[in-house]
């Protein structure tokens, strides 16, 4: 397992980017708010034009309700 922390910047309503450093295997692994420990986000992956910069989905409510509904 890998810990690393960044800045969050670019946000949307579905998504952010940080410069968290990312290793593989690190898709689908969870972005915390160090401030709360609450996960804000899940990691998809590098930009493919910019390997320093991680694209997250961002954990909204709807994202909460449907895997809420999948169980």
């Amino acid at each position: 397992m890998h810990y690393s922390t960044g800045t969050i910047f670019n946000t949307n309503p579905l998504y952010f980017d940080t410069n968290a450093k990312t290793y593989s295997g690190m898709s689908r692994g969870p972005v915390i708010n160090t401030d709360n420990s609450y996960v804000i986000g899940i990691i998809k992956g590098n930009h493919k034009d910019d390997s320093d910069t991680t694209y997250v989905v961002r954990l909204t409510t709807a994202l909460v309700n449907l895997i809420n509904s999948l169980s």
